[in-house]
């Protein structure tokens, strides 16, 4: 994943994927250290998961999308995580 600047009010997509071929991994995304999950993350945010990755889309982005976004993929094998700092600024 990469760190991004995005202007308030476009789509950004962030993506975390795996070259592991084990079948029963977990993708958890937290942003500002707190997972998000059906019960807390915004309307805005919506979470795919495939085989083997992840994508966090963030439409319509807005200054309070700001922050901190970590993926975590664990596994029976072990654990990885991946982050990237995302700013958006206001539109002139």
């Amino acid at each position: 994943m990469k760190s991004q600047e995005s202007v308030a009010g476009s789509k950004l997509v962030l993506r975390c994927e795996t070259s592991s071929e084990y079948s029963s991994l977990k993708f958890k995304w937290f942003k500002n250290g707190n997972e998000l999950n059906r019960k807390n993350k915004p309307q805005n945010i919506k979470i795919q998961k495939r085989p083997g990755k992840s994508e966090l889309r963030i439409n319509k982005a807005s200054l309070a999308d700001s922050g901190e976004y970590m993926c975590r993929v664990t596994s029976k094998l072990g654990n990885d995580s991946a982050s990237a700092n995302i700013t958006i600024v206001e539109s002139n």
